[in-house]
């Protein structure tokens, strides 16, 4: 009892919760709105609580990063679109471009991290970022993306949606001669308008000329 509001002592039962912390200290004060927020949160993911009792609901991404004090891993519900990425890095020092393998491709966005300014962090966080999965396998996984990671803290990532289709060179090549079929089209109806023009100029003059040669014999 307490930790919503980092008190100083261990809970006593003889005395109250030091609840005056939160009033009178900034960083106490942070501390209790980070566990709201986190708690609401952890209320509107199912991914954190629809399976939580079952082996599906879990799959590690990376456990033995030893070395950069950094563990991964993904929370599954009934519904695929609940995923989420959940990393937490344990080392004093924030990674600005560090790699992480996803699930699953697709376009992911960060929807939590402890280390906002709002709970009392240095904020390093990915706010507003939509990071695109890539083509690169990493910790096990296919696809990979590179986020900034928060010192001493974590950072939860949320699939948002598929990739952008790619444009194949077949469509890119029907699409080259349907272009092309279309200017020789047009080119072709401008060479037979002009065709046209002269036949029509030729066809006024010779009439002109009948008509003249015809006044003149009359006249004689």
């Amino acid at each position: 009892m307490g930790n919503e509001i980092a008190q100083y002592i261990e809970w006593r039962y003889y005395e109250g919760i030091e609840y005056f912390l939160a009033d009178q200290y900034e960083n106490h004060g942070k501390h209790r709105e980070f566990v709201k927020a986190l708690n609401k949160f952890y209320n509107s993911h199912p991914a954190l609580w629809q399976r939580a009792y079952t082996s599906d609901g879990f799959d590690w991404i990376e456990a033995d990063d030893a070395d950069q004090c950094v563990i991964s891993f993904a929370r599954h519900g009934d519904n695929p679109k609940d995923d989420l990425v959940i990393l937490m890095n344990f080392e004093v020092n924030p990674y600005e471009e560090f790699r992480l393998g996803v699930p699953r491709p697709g376009v992911w966005e960060e929807v939590f991290n402890s280390d906002q300014v709002e709970f009392g962090g240095s904020g390093v966080t990915n706010e507003g970022v939509k990071f695109k999965s890539e083509d690169k396998p990493w910790n096990h996984q296919d696809q990979s993306i590179v986020l900034r990671v928060p010192p001493l803290g974590g950072t939860i990532l949320k699939y948002v949606r598929p990739l952008p289709a790619k444009r194949t060179t077949k469509k890119v090549a029907a699409k080259a001669v349907k272009a092309g079929t279309a200017k020789a089209t047009a080119a072709a109806k401008k060479t037979a308008a002009k065709v046209k023009a002269s036949a029509d100029a030729k066809k006024g003059s010779a009439s002109g000329k009948g008509e003249a040669k015809a006044s003149r014999a009359k006249k004689a």
